[in-house]
């Protein structure tokens, strides 16, 4: 843990390595000291932090503020690099440089992981007689404990008073966030960000802070990679020959580690890597316990499958790094989607890929729920289907009336939601073949609950896509023919009868998503043309392979005619009510 201690009434910085962690910094007394911890991510520390760290250190009860980073970086927005906690101590000790205090003696400390989980630890290391005094935000205090729920226990397990303080001035509206984005401008977003900064700081002060920020960007990857070689050396890996990120442009990179022996492994890291507590917030952003869930997908499938499809085995998982270390099931192996790019659409492949989802939705999940609870669980679904329906991006090309439909569509999916063990990110970029194996990946989005019409719809929805484009419509609908016969001769009856008529609507979802995201680089007419399949899709009902027929028909567009789209939606009104 690197501190640094700065005791303002002597005016200077002091380095404190050798003192134990969480130990107050100087004399420790008998009679106590009142101890005030400031955790966060400071990336970077704005005004509102600066002000609180000087307004407590001003008060005459208190002896000690200690500034607590956390470890993990903070994602600068519409970029895939991130800030890293070496950039909040400088910038933190350029602030207090000048801060005159007669008795308050301030520290700064880099967390080994959590800025919070530090913080609580001082319970252990501190004196009975001291008092620990937690800092939230004054949002988070009016909403309760939060982070700092543990206190109250810990401070009865310690016999150390403790309590949590509002900061004592307002936050910054947008906070640290809002500065990071305002850094991602380049120069357009300088002054924004100067305007965050302490009031105290000279202008070549603010240009320091600006300097700092814009050049400590650092890439995601590489900020991973280092960690990762080191992880990988702890957990008894051979001689690493390269590691290489498959997926340069995300904030939650995955990495190919080749070692020494010839074998390949797949590395996913989230320790301390950007976060996100809830899926979709923010955009592109993925909660951190999405490599508990896919661990225990993995293992809940390997004991209970005995389907042909191959899925990854888990070689090693570091609870303490939160790095999942994955067989490799796609070497010699192409992408699904490429074939269907081609125009090749296996009816095999199809029948293989829907038996797999009818046999994992089929699967009594463990009572161990994959996101932490069956409420977790729940919950992450509904963000999955949400994002997938309602959520969807209005454009002025795409009909209200459909955005309608796809409320209808969530509502009735939520209604339908079931227990067993759900993809939810079910389509061909996360499925690879040879001649001889079918393999299926990415299973971090999966969840214990959800509706079985969500994955074979998705899958459904890309081979439409695909055979659309190419105009490979005959290959294309005998694979869907196919795929549709192999999952209902395992979910027979009533199973089949609940989830049929969503299973074309979720299909649109891709098209319309597709579209929302690709416009600009489809042919118009082309895009007419998924419209109005999508249109279609979202009224089919039960009719799946005779809706199907009639779109792969030559003679089908009147299915396109904004008119008949209109009539579409009027017969079906109540479809899902």
């Amino acid at each position: 843990m690197a501190t640094t201690r700065m005791t303002m009434n002597q005016n200077k910085t002091v380095n404190d390595q050798s003192r134990p962690a969480g130990l107050p910094a100087g004399d420790v007394s008998k009679k106590g000291r009142r101890i005030v911890l400031f955790p966060g991510a400071f990336r970077p520390p704005h005004k509102a932090h600066f002000n609180t760290v000087a307004s407590l250190s001003a008060r005459a009860d208190i002896d000690e503020v200690v500034i607590i980073i956390t470890n993990r970086c903070r994602h600068i927005p519409g970029t895939d690099s991130v800030l890293e906690n070496q950039i909040a101590e400088q910038i933190w000790g350029l602030y207090l440089q000048d801060l005159n205090t007669s008795n308050t003696s301030i520290r700064i400390e880099i967390a080994a992981q959590s800025a919070v989980k530090q913080a609580l630890g001082y319970f252990e290391t501190s004196q009975q007689a001291d008092t620990l005094l937690f800092c939230a935000g004054e949002k988070e205090f009016k909403r309760g404990t939060g982070r700092f729920s543990k206190i109250e226990q810990l401070s009865r397990k310690y016999a150390i008073s403790a309590s949590v303080i509002p900061s004592p001035v307002a936050e910054l509206a947008g906070g640290a966030t809002s500065m990071r984005t305002h850094l991602a401008a380049g120069y357009a977003g300088r002054d924004a960000f100067m305007k965050c900064l302490p009031s105290h700081l000279s202008r070549p002060q603010c240009n320091q802070v600006w300097r700092l920020c814009r050049e400590g960007m650092t890439k995601m990857t590489d900020v991973a990679i280092d960690h990762i070689q080191q992880i990988l050396e702890d957990n008894g890996f051979n001689t690493i020959t390269s590691i290489e990120c498959l997926n340069h442009n995300k904030p939650d990179p995955v990495f190919c580690v080749l070692v020494d022996n010839g074998k390949r492994y797949f590395v996913k890291y989230a320790n301390n890597t950007v976060k996100a507590d809830q899926l979709g917030k923010p955009h592109g952003l993925k909660p951190r316990n999405r490599l508990y869930a896919e661990r225990r997908v993995l293992k809940c499938l390997g004991q209970q499958h005995s389907c042909q499809i191959k899925i990854p085995d888990v070689v090693c998982f570091d609870n303490k790094t939160k790095t999942l270390i994955l067989e490799d099931v796609s070497r010699a192996g192409r992408l699904l989607e490429d074939d269907l790019k081609q125009g090749i659409f296996d009816p095999h492949i199809a029948r293989q890929t829907s038996l797999f989802l009818a046999m994992s939705h089929s699967t009594q999940p463990p009572d161990e729920a994959f996101w932490g609870s069956h409420q977790a669980d729940r919950e992450h679904w509904e963000t999955m289907l949400r994002l997938a329906t309602i959520d969807l991006k209005e454009t002025n090309s795409i009909p209200i009336s459909l955005f309608k439909r796809l409320g209808l569509l969530h509502d009735a999916s939520l209604k339908a939601a079931q227990c067993g063990v759900y993809h939810l990110d079910y389509n061909p970029r996360n499925i690879f073949v040879t001649n001889s194996q079918i393999s299926v990946i990415d299973f971090e989005m999966s969840s214990s609950i959800g509706d079985p019409a969500f994955d074979l719809g998705c899958l459904v929805g890309h081979y439409l896509c695909w055979g659309l484009i190419n105009y490979s419509r005959k290959q294309c609908l005998t694979s869907l023919c196919e795929m549709l016969d192999c999952y209902r001769n395992v979910m027979t009856g009533k199973k089949w009868v609940a989830v049929s008529e969503r299973i074309l609507p979720f299909a649109a979802t891709v098209i319309i998503s597709r579209l929302i995201w690709s416009e600009p680089m489809l042919d118009p007419v082309l895009c007419g043309s998924l419209l109005g399949v999508a249109t279609t899709l979202l009224v089919s009902g039960h009719h799946q392979k005779a809706v199907l027929q009639k779109i792969f028909t030559d003679d089908s567009a009147h299915l396109y005619d904004a008119d008949e789209r209109q009539r579409l939606f009027k017969e079906t009104e109540n479809e899902y009510s």
